[in-house]
């Protein structure tokens, strides 16, 4: 079964077609074991443990119809994982859904499943409109929403409804309060500031997690809509999208108590807001040229907190993208893609504020988008035959005005025997100015280069 690389949680990870992507005739049900281990260049302090870590994970993925009842299908997408101890394992859910075909062109489905809802926020990996799991945020791993959906589409034309029940957020890194700080088992959280300014004077911080019911962040509904007119494969498109619905990163309110002037107490718990999101694709696809320029606005609701408490206000966001893509299979004889993008983000800072409004003068977090102003280059698919077994790559370039700084990769993977493939690769983070104490997302985890490989079975 031929396997297809797409952005994943995790390095090296062999994903097939998601079932929302599945034709009728392509039905089927397939699996996949993963064994890898990963090699940081870089050992943290205050985890050395992390610095080399080995990752059991399975997948589930598939879609078919029900024998009896041909017009009602499931798609089902599953992934967990270990890092071979039981605090350090996790299982998520990508798609699991009901579909009930009522005409040609016409399908209502009840779960979570995924939708091309907008081009640039899943070329991105923003996780504006679905939410992800980001245990790495370099390879983010899409997670549909969650509620009644109701499609028609055509080779020229969709139009998609959802009515959401639940809020089910982005799934990040597991942090807990340890020792009076609050820390996580991933070499991708950021921990924020263990002392501020008072009286001035650094003074440490003790934290603390109050967790609220479960009830108060999923009971949360929302709805969106979404409009394509035009080919997904030949000639010009356009694809708007609007929705009303929770944030998919959940806010983070916290209350202070002043002990003494040496000691400051910070109780921190999650919240949810709401926000608009309005999206627009305009494409045009010839041949083996596919261009396309995307918008994306989100207006955040404020949210006040009680007294004596802060909260995140998040600003607005205004997104831009152009992109242009090129298929080289007719020129190389082989499945090989090239694909460039440039974004361009205004807004999106984080400020703390306090029941009346007004700013708060400690901030944990500042920015909601990791990349403001970059361009991306990404070059992957079939480079050779050996032995006429499929040797594959990706390499990806990202580079950001802003923060003057790169990411690349680069991963290579071969399937000695049927099922079988053993995969191989790097990532690696970097930025102009050594001394930069710059807070964003590429100087924050630049100590985060690392090489890994890996063994799949597909089943």
């Amino acid at each position: 079964m031929p396997l297809k690389n797409v952005n994943s949680s995790e390095p090296g990870a062999s994903v097939f077609k998601i079932p929302s992507d599945l034709k009728p005739h392509e039905k089927k049900i397939f699996g996949e074991l993963k064994i890898e281990t990963l090699q940081y260049l870089t050992e943290l302090k205050e985890a050395p443990d992390l610095t080399n870590t080995q990752l059991l994970s399975a997948r589930l993925s598939g879609a078919d119809t029900f024998e009896n009842h041909p017009t009602i299908s499931y798609g089902v997408d599953l992934t967990a994982g270990t890092y071979f101890s039981w605090r350090h394992s996790h299982g998520y859910v990508n798609e699991a859904y009901l579909r009930k075909d009522v005409s040609e062109f016409n399908n209502f489905s009840f779960g979570r499943r995924k939708f091309g809802w907008s081009e640039l926020d899943t070329r991105w990996q923003l996780g504006l409109w679905q939410p992800k799991f980001t245990l790495n945020p370099l390879r983010p791993e899409d997670q549909g929403l969650t509620g009644l959906f109701f499609d028609h589409r055509e080779e020229k034309q969709e139009f998609l409804l959802l009515a959401t029940p639940i809020f089910i957020p982005t799934m990040e890194p597991e942090v807990r309060e340890e020792g009076g700080n609050l820390v996580s088992d991933s070499r991708w959280y950021r921990s924020p500031s263990s002392k501020w300014k008072f009286n001035n004077r650094d003074t440490p911080i003790v934290y603390s997690i109050e967790t609220p019911e479960a009830a108060r962040l999923v009971g949360n509904p929302g709805i969106a809509g979404m409009y394509r007119v035009g080919s997904l494969t030949e000639g010009p498109r356009l694809n708007l999208a609007a929705a009303y619905k929770p944030v998919n990163d959940m806010l983070l309110k916290r209350q202070i108590d002043f002990f003494t002037n040496n000691l400051t107490q910070v109780k921190a718990s999650p919240d949810v807001t709401y926000h608009r999101l309005i999206s627009s694709d305009l494409a045009y696809s010839w041949g083996p040229f596919n261009t396309s320029i995307s918008y994306l606005g989100d207006e955040p609701a404020e949210k006040r907190p009680i007294e004596k408490w802060a909260i995140q206000k998040l600003k607005p966001l205004n997104i831009y993208s152009a992109n242009f893509d090129m298929q080289l299979s007719s020129w190389v004889g082989r499945p090989l893609a090239l694909q460039s993008s440039y974004l361009k983000v205004y807004g999106g800072e984080i400020e703390d504020i306090e029941s009346d409004g007004s700013p708060n003068d400690f901030t944990l977090f500042d920015s909601r988008t990791k990349f403001t102003n970059a361009i991306l280059l990404s070059l992957q698919g079939e480079l050779a035959r050996p032995y006429s077994r499929p040797l594959t790559s990706k390499f990806s370039y990202t580079y950001d005005y802003d923060q003057k700084g790169y990411v690349w990769g680069l991963e290579f993977q071969v399937s000695p025997i049927n099922q079988w493939s053993l995969v191989m690769g790097s990532d690696i983070l970097g930025v102009e100015i050594e001394t930069d104490t710059d807070k964003r997302f590429i100087n924050q985890f630049r100590a985060n280069d690392r090489y890994y490989a890996g063994l799949s079975y597909v089943f």
